[in-house]
């Protein structure tokens, strides 16, 4: 018996509902998305604070609550942090975000569709009206490497809906993270001439795609994410921010990217972190993506312009977050659950 089947399990609700801003994205993912909501045990929804997780890279919410043959679902842990007294009441939201680029930023994108734009104006009032949950100063977001970046990018971007936000080992540190990752890529789409569709295809036909293909697919999902073309000829409109020949970094296209890390964006959008109710952050002391370094500068970056913020460091890398989400979702359900509640539904 797993150790969660001690604790009662909590509710979770399932459906497939339209977010209306992923409309139009040039890879031609469907606007439908499975969603998922859960909530403790011998409650109802209505009343409780929301937070939304945001899945990593090459993850999505059916891979978190999905069955495991061992350890915990994000849903079994949830239960037991409840049953053990360490969890408030909380209504948790989980939602499909893969696409064939294999995740995304949770930005605004042409390419993969407007992601920050769809959870704070089509996701969230969807909940708020289906379950009763959440409201003005309750809403919280968090995930994983991928889903810790779209946390804190949505906090920055949309202070109006999100009240909190925890990221663990979320891209930043931009030099360190991908520059690595780029010449990986650069090598493996030379064996395809640089034919993207051809590149993408194949990727997919393939049972045990390597190491290297993987790290070419996920810098796409950056390029669409922090640097899509403008070239209307260019279906798709991807592009590497180096030469495809000698690999020097293309400063313009480069200075995209930047913008999107969290060292940018946190400076100019100050105001939007100084302003949320809970700012948690964690990596890993051997994070294998450098992210480590990223995170200790924006930490000191926060403490220099008076942000509050929680930063913590652990023994571990970059995978392995589970038990992570012990430490900081207590921390945000209990700062969120101490606002008042001011829920508006159209």
């Amino acid at each position: 018996m797993k150790r969660s089947h001690i604790h009662p399990a909590g509710q979770f609700d399932s459906f497939r509902a339209e977010l209306p801003r992923l409309q139009g994205n040039l890879l031609g993912e469907t606007q439908e998305r499975d969603i998922g909501a859960w909530w403790p045990a011998g409650l109802q929804p209505n009343g409780l604070p929301l937070v939304v997780c945001l899945a990593s890279y090459l993850n999505t919410g059916p891979s978190l609550t999905g069955w495991r043959a061992f350890g915990e679902t994000l849903p079994e842990r949830l239960d037991r942090l409840y049953g053990e007294g360490r969890l408030g009441p909380v209504t948790v939201v989980f939602i499909d975000s893969y696409n064939r680029l294999g995740g995304n930023q949770f930005v605004n994108s042409p390419i993969i569709g407007n992601w920050c734009d769809a959870l704070a104006d089509d996701l969230i009032p969807l909940i708020e009206a289906r379950y009763g949950c959440g409201g003005a100063g309750r809403r919280g977001v968090f995930g994983h490497s991928s889903g810790g970046f779209g946390a804190l990018h949505n906090l920055a971007m949309r202070p109006d809906v999100w009240s909190a936000a925890a990221s663990h080992a979320g891209d930043c540190g931009f030099e360190l993270v991908y520059k690595s990752e780029l010449y990986k890529a650069l090598r493996v789409l030379a064996g395809y001439d640089f034919k993207l569709d051809d590149f993408l295809d194949q990727f997919w036909l393939q049972e045990k795609p390597k190491g290297d293909q993987i790290s070419a697919l996920m810098m796409l999902a950056m390029a669409a994410s922090y640097d899509p073309s403008d070239d209307r000829q260019d279906h798709l409109r991807l592009r590497l921010p180096v030469t495809l020949d000698t690999g020097e970094i293309i400063p313009a296209r480069w200075a995209n990217w930047i913008a999107h890390d969290p060292l940018s964006f946190a400076a100019a959008r100050r105001d939007a972190f100084a302003s949320a109710a809970f700012l948690y952050f964690d990596c890993g002391t051997q994070d294998e993506y450098n992210i480590l370094y990223g995170s200790r500068r924006l930490s000191q970056l926060f403490s220099s312009h008076n942000i509050a913020h929680d930063f913590r460091e652990f023994d571990g890398g970059h995978g392995t977050i589970g038990p992570r989400y012990e430490v900081s979702l207590p921390l945000m359900v209990s700062t969120l659950s101490c606002a008042e509640r001011s829920l508006h539904i159209d």
